[in-house]
């Protein structure tokens, strides 16, 4: 009876196994919100019953709920999965050398020899201490002390220096564990999660070489990578993704449990020229994002940024000269035209002409088919100036019109004749209307009136306008009592 007792014991305890499974990062798919949808696996052989797949460095950064794994053994199923915290002991073979102290300690009662400034010394080592050693000559009764700082070349009698010696290394094991039970087989792990610390985001260079009205230009963009997710990224699948992904909020604080279960709270520089064989990414759509799929395996460590080629379209843009009457002086605008066959990220586009930097300005997600505005430089040489000349009020039962006589002040300093857009932005109110203009002018949405003036170089140009503002009111009549 107690023999099958122990037999039993000893299948109950032979069908319960920790496994250490080599499961690495395969895949990420990287947003610009600081999240990745990441995939790992690795290959797995599970004996028959319950065993738990310890997986080692698991980011603790994964957000709980999303984690998903699975194992391909077929009459294999994940029971249970959570972070476990182990202390390991490692034992090594080391060779200690022994210090000075103890080689004198050898050697005391047993003649030694040194130098001494100029005197070489022999004698029996009779007492060594506080840095100090004392010699007693062949048959002296007496016993000379020297400082051993003071002492040259030494000759010991000691026959041993050094011995072999365990060190033990205690170190704590973290991951992921994944309880799989059922049959045994061989198959694959696998696991994808939604880690937070993962993050990119575009630039560009729009390179030209002649500046005119309008004209075509080569757009380079790149993607900076960023992985502060916890874990290393080695010869990964990467993809980019144009669009943010809702991600719910969380209050579970992450877990690690110890041997018995027990849960442990874990608390880029100007380029002269467009790059020859740029673009290593293939755009693609894919539900409401924009997807960037590197075509080389990407390694990117833990703590590590890298710059990666993204795209490269040949695009048209056109130049303007605009003053919003808010900003004290006009600027130089490229408008690039999206012709390309992919989307823009928003990002930083710079403005290269004949390989000089000219200016970059932030840009919108840009969609096929649309443009992005890049302000490059202010105008200086322009001169510019708005005035009230005259404001004046009338009422009536139930509103006030309010009138106001505008004039701007154009002055083309620059060496050529200027096209400027003017773009001033009116008081609201319930009705806004254009009474007159010294040039013609559009009132477009939002209260913003719009002229299109050709200054000719070293020209002046006046525009007087009016405007008139009205709001209603009601006039409460009083109620009989």
């Amino acid at each position: 009876m107690k023999k099958v007792f122990a037999l039993l014991l000893f299948a109950c305890i032979a069908t319960a196994a920790n496994m250490t499974v080599q499961a690495p990062v395969k895949s990420v798919t990287a947003y610009s919100n600081g999240f990745a949808f990441v995939a790992r696996s690795g290959q797995v052989s599970l004996p028959q019953g319950t065993t738990t797949l310890h997986v080692v460095n698991f980011t603790d950064l994964a957000v709980p709920h999303s984690i998903t794994p699975s194992v391909s053994v077929p009459g294999s199923r994940v029971a249970e999965h959570y972070y476990y915290t182990i202390t390991l002991t490692e034992s090594t073979n080391a060779t200690e050398y022994f210090t000075l102290g103890r080689l004198l300690n050898q050697s005391v009662g047993k003649t030694v020899s040194f130098t001494a400034g100029n005197d070489s010394v022999s004698g029996t080592l009779v007492w060594y201490g506080d840095g100090m050693l004392g010699v007693s000559a062949s048959g002296g009764s007496g016993v000379s002390v020297y400082r051993i700082s003071d002492l040259g070349r030494m000759t010991l009698p000691a026959t041993s220096y050094s011995e072999a010696k365990q060190v033990n290394t205690t170190k704590t094991e973290r991951g992921l564990a994944v309880a799989a039970s059922g049959a045994s087989g061989t198959g694959t792990l696998s696991l994808s999660y939604v880690a937070s610390g993962a993050e990119w985001a575009a630039s560009y260079k729009y390179y030209i070489s002649s500046e005119a009205d309008a004209g075509t230009g080569t757009l380079q963009g790149r993607a900076t990578v960023t992985n502060n997710a916890g874990e290393d990224w080695d010869n990964v699948s990467l993809k980019l993704v144009v669009g943010n992904p809702h991600i719910e909020s969380y209050a579970a604080p992450f877990r690690f449990y110890d041997q018995a279960g027990n849960a442990k709270s874990y608390a880029a520089g100007a380029t002269a020229a467009p790059e020859a064989a740029f673009n290593q990414f293939t755009a693609s759509p894919l539900s409401a994002y924009y997807v960037y799929a590197l075509g080389v395996p990407a390694t990117v460590k833990n703590g590590e940024e890298r710059v990666l080629p993204l795209l490269e379209n040949n695009v048209s843009y056109e130049r303007e000269y605009f003053w919003d009457t808010y900003q004290a002086t006009p600027e130089k605008v490229f408008i690039v035209n999206n012709t390309g066959g992919e989307a823009w990220a928003e990002g930083v586009i710079g403005v290269y002409l004949n390989g000089e930097f000219l200016g970059e300005a932030s840009a919108d997600y840009t969609p096929r088919g649309k443009e992005a505005r890049v302000s490059v430089s202010g105008l200086p040489d322009i001169k510019v100036k708005k005035e009230t000349v005259n404001q004046s009020s009338t009422a009536t039962a139930n509103s006030r019109t309010t009138t106001y006589r505008m004039r701007l002040t154009l002055e083309n300093g620059m060496a050529e004749d200027v096209k400027l857009r003017v773009d001033d932005h009116l008081y609201g109110g319930d009705k806004v209307e254009l009474v007159s203009s010294s040039l013609a002018a559009e009132l477009k949405a939002d209260g913003v009136i719009e002229w299109k003036p050709q200054i000719s170089q070293g020209g002046t140009l006046e525009i007087a306008y009016e405007y008139s503002v009205t709001n209603y009111y009601v006039v409460e009549t009083p109620r009989p009592y």
